[in-house]
């Protein structure tokens, strides 16, 4: 989707061009955004220059929008992870267990378990303290 010039005649007979910007959909810039890792790559494939999306970033609505879709983007992602988290947890503990599993490869699923279930307790922690927070928090505003 490139910028089109066109020749228009001017009252006076001769050629001039002029720029028909064709209307690229917000959704479409949007969407390039989020598969690329550069403005410019998504430009590229948009076909677009690199100052129209930059443009675009400068509209709160439109970065409203964009902000939305990352985060529904990573919600979706994240819920992906979460649907596996059970089965990757799973096959740790079988190569953990596994007698006929080298030792290193042993000792590596065991200290990931480890590892990974100190991560969840410190943010089980922290998510209890930030609920407890918010309690006091509502409980001095109605003060």
């Amino acid at each position: 989707m490139k910028e089109r010039c066109n020749v228009r005649k001017n009252k006076a007979g001769k050629g001039a061009f002029q720029t028909l910007s064709k209307k690229i959909r917000d959704e479409t810039i949007i969407e390039a955004l989020l598969i690329s890792a550069t403005v410019r790559s998504a430009a590229a494939k948009l076909e677009i220059n690199e100052q129209t999306i930059y443009r675009r970033k400068r509209d709160p609505e439109f970065m409203q929008k964009y902000n939305e879709a990352r985060r529904e983007r990573t919600e979706a992602a994240r819920n992906v992870l979460q649907e596996r988290a059970h089965a990757a947890a799973d096959t740790l503990a079988t190569i953990m267990q596994d007698a006929d599993a080298p030792a290193q490869t042993r000792v590596s699923a065991a200290a990931e378990i480890l590892r990974q279930t100190v991560k969840y307790t410190e943010i089980t922690d922290i998510m209890q303290q930030l609920d407890e927070l918010e309690a006091w928090r509502r409980e001095q505003e109605q003060r």
